[in-house]
């Protein structure tokens, strides 16, 4: 069975590349590299692997059968599709990892049953003080 399914999240971060952009907000057009692992089409447009990747520790990814997983490949090769973690894993064999409290930013998390049949895609607004204020890590 196939259900050809896309999602778009705000998934990796990036850096500004000219000097003369470091310190404009982010605008169309800017020039910017990815940061983390991301892939498009078995193409690797950002690897892993340089200092920028510090805090990638768990990326999502589709293997060549577009069964989802966590964590970093052993081949690029074996990608499909891929984006970066920008901050940590949550779960780990049934236990939270983030300890409670911290800053509440609006977050995107994913995940997929034991089987990798399913993902789980989670979304949630913040910064709009009063009405929705985000989440904390331990939160999500």
């Amino acid at each position: 069975m196939s259900h050809n399914a896309l999602a778009g999240v705000n998934a990796n971060a990036f850096t500004k590349v000219r000097s003369e952009d470091r310190m404009l907000p982010w605008q169309e057009g800017m020039h910017v590299n990815v940061v983390g692992l991301a892939c498009s089409d078995a193409a690797v447009r950002s690897p892993l692997g340089d200092s920028r990747d510090a805090n990638s520790r768990t990326p999502f990814w589709l293997d060549s059968n577009m069964t989802p997983r966590l964590g970093i490949p052993t081949r690029l090769t074996d990608m499909r599709q891929a984006v970066g973690d920008f901050c940590a894993t949550l779960l780990q064999e049934g236990r939270v990892i983030p300890k409670p409290g911290g800053v509440r930013h609006p977050r995107t998390a994913l995940g997929s049953d034991e089987t990798g049949r399913f993902l789980f895609l989670a979304v949630f607004d913040g910064r709009r003080a009063g009405y929705s204020d985000g989440l904390s890590m331990y939160e999500l």
